[in-house]
C-alpha cells in the first residue's frame, strides 16, 4: 500500500491476494484514503486460476511488486505461469525473497529464469533500516 503513496496520480495500483484477504485489503486501503496519490484497488488472483482473474485486472502490467509469495514448493509454478501472464516483453518484477528452501529455491529460479533475466540488488543498495541480508533477497525481473 505505501507504494500508492509515491505513485503519480496518472498511475493506478493494484494489490493482489487471495480472494479471502481482499476485504480487509480493501478496508486498509479506505483507511488510508487520503494519504495515497494515486488510485488504489484490491482484486483477488488465483494463480492457478490466473487467466479469469488477469482478465478483470486489465493485464499486461508494466511493473509488478511481490513479496513473500513462495511458501509452498508446488505453487512455485502457477506462480511464474501468473507472473508471465502478468507481464510484457520489458515488464519488471520486484522480487524480494526469503529462502525457505534450497530445493524451492532451485524450483524458482529455474522456472522463473526460463522467462526472465534476473538481477540480484546488491545489499549496499538496499536501504540500510529495511534490509536483512541474512534473510532476505531482493531481485529484479525483466521479460
Amino acid at each position: 500500500l505505501g507504494v500508492g503513496m509515491l505513485l503519480p496520480p496518472q498511475h493506478s495500483l493494484v494489490i493482489t491476494d487471495v480472494a479471502e484477504v481482499v476485504d480487509a485489503l480493501k478496508k486498509n486501503i479506505a483507511l488510508n484514503k487520503d494519504s495515497l496519490s494515486c488510485s488504489v484497488d484490491a482484486c483477488p488472483l488465483n494463480w492457478l486460476h490466473h487467466t479469469r482473474d488477469l482478465a478483470h485486472l486489465q493485464a499486461p502490467f508494466d511493473l509488478v511488486l511481490a513479496a513473500d509469495v513462495v511458501w509452498v514448493e508446488d505453487l512455485i509454478e502457477p506462480l511464474v505461469r501468473t507472473l508471465v501472464a502478468a507481464t510484457r516483453p520489458g515488464s519488471q518484477v520486484v522480487f524480494c525473497y526469503q529462502s525457505r528452501s534450497s530445493r524451492a529455491d532451485a524450483v524458482l529460479f529455474t522456472a522463473l529464469d526460463k522467462h526472465f533475466s534476473r538481477q540480484q540488488v546488491p545489499v549496499d543498495d538496499m536501504h540500510p533500516t529495511y534490509r536483512n541480508p541474512d534473510k532476505i533477497s531482493l531481485y529484479i525481473f525483466t521479460r
